[in-house]
């Protein structure tokens, strides 16, 4: 029915077909120029056809066909005609936007954030209580063996008919004999109960703790995700164009998974090793009371080295992790477009990229082990020195304090060089975990929903009834640091009326897409269907009453039937 021609944003010509090449404007050139890439001339119309141009070979070609053929060289037409546009991209903007990196230490926000999505405080405080029972439990067992075997035979003795030859007479009397062995003590049934009643609560409580805590980790992951999914899927198609896609991929698999796997794996051994390293020191110091005095010291050098490894290997580990979304953005970039990089001869320029972006990713990861290494050399020294104060102390006191509490005391010691280290090193690693957190985090608070947050009405019962579309001074940009698109574009399209948008590559014809279906909100102007106002409604009502036929089609994993009602709303009969 009609013809509009854009420009630069702009409708530059509007008529019939006929009528816009009588006119020998923009709309007879790119025709004319369509007519010389073909070989055939155009010189007819297909009323019959949708949206169509047919030539004397009988083909019909699209419109959109012929204003990109029309179009001899896409980087010439830019140049050319828009010259404002280039001079601004040059300026200063940037097609991506950096990734945030953040500095010093984690906000508090980012494990409230972690514990909230478990279940809240509540839950996270019975799940310490578990394992601290659990630990506890296991320390209490040794120190009751070990308060068993200081116990000995006890006070236990029994007598015993013996006889004694005097002269040639054997004389039979009774004799009051120690017992021998630790059965024969007479509390044996009560350290025995207590022992057994321990081994089974340290497997009830190991067993809860298991189920509990995996319940709990779990919950936080899958809420963590599904929270950073739907604000990823509603967000505006801004963050899309200036974000990678391999920023995105880093987000969803690795981010993801330290947060599903590791973190969960990494708070776990923290808390317990933690927890068994207290129980450790307190029982030295109960032992060996004077072992205080030289705690407090290795205390101060303890927290010294572990405050050093823990600045050092957070900033690396944020490195490592920012440094990793560029390998997924070359990888991605590089397989599609492998043809382009073939017909120009570009390998080696994308090998030397990928090369010197992965070697930046190894680097951090490297640096972060070799900082692992330097605190477990520093707390293994540490360590031994605690060990060798516990067996100075047991010489030293060998006359005061039980064999048994001195065996304990030495043996919890022994174990302290291991666990010290390991629990240093699961702190600063738990920390270096919640980057991951820190990262979807930070999404989450940034990210914005389309369609703003303003109140958004439904529309009335049956709208739209005719379709009826007016464009009234239209303006649209894609982001405020951009030029404007759309330049007060304005026409109306009445029910059962067809009409082609034609132009240049970049004259604005997708844009008109963009803003019917509100991708991009509008800069000025407005847009109604049937003398309704779109920026007033809800997105979800609006896109449900809008069908579009895209010029690359796109098809989703599964059947058809989901392809065509992915939300299972209608019946078999309706959709066939």
């Amino acid at each position: 029915d009609e013809i509009c021609v854009m420009k630069d944003g702009s409708i530059v010509e509007r008529g019939t077909h006929e009528e816009l090449l009588a006119k020998g404007g923009e709309y007879a050139t790119m025709v004319h120029t369509w007519q010389q890439s073909q070989g055939d001339g155009v010189n007819s119309y297909d009323s019959n056809s949708d949206s169509g141009v047919s030539g004397m070979n009988g083909k019909c070609v699209s419109v959109e066909k012929l204003a990109t053929n029309g179009t001899p060289n896409k980087a010439k037409t830019v140049q050319n005609g828009n010259h404002d546009i280039q001079a601004q991209m040059i300026g200063g903007k940037h097609l991506t936007q950096a990734e945030r990196v953040e500095r010093g230490s984690l906000h508090s926000e980012t494990y409230i954030n972690y514990i909230r999505a478990a279940g809240g405080f509540c839950v996270v405080f019975c799940v310490v209580a578990i394992i601290i029972l659990n630990v506890g439990t296991t320390a209490f067992s040794s120190w009751w063996l070990a308060t068993w075997i200081k116990a000995g035979v006890g006070n236990s003795s029994f007598v015993k008919n013996e006889s004694i030859v005097v002269g040639n007479e054997t004389v039979y009397e009774n004799v009051t004999v120690l017992g021998t062995s630790m059965a024969d003590n007479p509390d044996f049934e009560m350290y025995r109960t207590v022992y057994a009643l321990t081994i089974v609560g340290i497997i009830a409580t190991n067993l809860l703790r298991g189920f509990v805590y995996a319940r709990v980790s779990l919950n936080a992951s899958k809420k963590l995700h599904v929270q950073l999914f739907n604000k990823v899927i509603r967000t505006t198609m801004q963050f899309f164009e200036t974000t990678p896609l391999g920023r995105i991929q880093n987000l969803f698999s690795k981010d993801m998974d330290e947060v599903d796997a590791h973190l969960p794996f990494t708070l776990e051994c923290m808390l317990e090793d933690g927890c068994s390293l207290i129980f450790a020191i307190l029982f030295i110091c109960l032992v060996f009371p004077w072992f205080i005095v030289p705690l407090v010291i290795l205390s101060i050098l303890f927290f010294t080295v572990s405050r050093i490894f823990r600045v050092a290997v957070r900033d690396l580990k944020r490195l490592e992790n920012t440094s990793r979304s560029p390998i997924f953005s070359s990888v991605s970039a590089t397989v599609q477009g492998l043809s382009t990089i073939h017909a120009f001869n570009k390998e080696n320029d994308f090998i030397s990229k990928f090369t010197n972006t992965f070697d930046l990713n190894s680097t951090c990861l490297y640096m972060s082990t070799s900082a692992i290494r330097w605190l477990a050399l520093r707390v293994d020294t540490l360590s031994a020195v605690i060990t060798l104060i516990t067996a100075f102390l047991s010489v030293l006191l060998h006359n005061q304090v039980a064999p048994a509490m001195m065996g304990l005391a030495i043996a919890y010691a022994a174990s302290i060089s291991g666990i010290f280290q390991y629990v240093i090193r699961m702190v600063a690693e738990a920390e270096t975990r919640f980057i991951s957190v820190e990262r979807i985090t930070s999404y989450l608070e940034s990210l914005k929903v389309e369609g703003g947050n303003g109140p958004k009405g439904k529309p009335w019962e049956g709208w739209p009834q005719r379709g009826n579309v007016h464009f009234n001074k239209v303006c649209l940009q894609y982001r405020s640091s951009l030029p404007t698109v759309l330049h007060d574009v304005t026409f109306k399209v009445k029910d059962c009326e067809k009409l082609g948008i034609v132009g240049r590559t970049g004259s604005g014809k997708s844009s008109l897409t963009t803003a019917l279906f509100r991708l991009v909100e509008l800069s000025a102007g407005t847009v109604e269907i049937d003398q309704l106002n779109i920026s007033s409604l809800d997105l979800s009502q609006l896109r449900t009453q809008l069908t579009i036929i895209p010029q690359d089609p796109m098809l989703f994993s599964g059947t058809i039937r989901t392809n065509l009602d992915p939300f299972d709303q209608y019946g078999d009969d309706r959709l066939w």
